[in-house]
């Protein structure tokens, strides 16, 4: 339970290679489940360089991961195709989490993150975006159990590959 966030056991930040999903990763989810561990996966859009890894990453959610899209990556910090991805995970409801990704508090992270509230807001509403940032991050830091495959349906997932060019 060391690793785990806040000490309850039940959730682990799991930071994936920018730029590919590494081999394996789909057993690591696996592994951690059997232990009573959900991970939650660090900005994923960051790390799909092609949309044939767009149903690796819905994979990963149906082996019981979370994901958590970064802020910055909302407002186009990393660039365009990931700023596409990871609006298309917000509307399809592939995103559990948004974060700052602040590594300190003196980060300006903070800023961006206000700004990419504003601009989830337009996308898929206030409701949606509390949830992102208030009430599941709440929930996984008090441990407690929270759904991972809420809104995943094949439908959204084809639709989802199909509006992302990469």
């Amino acid at each position: 339970n060391f690793f785990t966030l806040n000490q309850t056991g039940g959730y682990i930040l799991v930071e994936l290679p920018l730029g590919e999903l590494p081999k394996g990763i789909d057993q690591l989810i696996y592994s951690l489940r059997l232990e009573g561990i959900t991970p939650i996966i660090a900005h994923p859009e960051r790390s799909v360089t092609a949309k044939n890894q767009l149903k690796e990453i819905e994979n990963l959610i149906h082996l019981g991961a979370l994901l958590q899209i970064n802020a910055g990556s909302l407002l186009g910090r990393f660039g365009k195709n990931c700023k596409k991805i990871a609006e298309c995970m917000l509307k399809q409801d592939l995103a559990h989490v948004m974060a700052s990704d602040a590594h300190d508090p003196y980060s300006s992270s903070f800023v961006i993150l206000s700004k990419a509230i504003k601009r989830a807001e337009k996308l898929v509403g206030k409701r949606k975006v509390e949830k992102l940032i208030g009430e599941n991050p709440d929930k996984i830091l008090k441990g407690v159990k929270l759904s991972v495959c809420e809104g995943n349906t094949e439908k959204n997932r084809d639709s989802l590959i199909r509006r992302v060019r990469v």
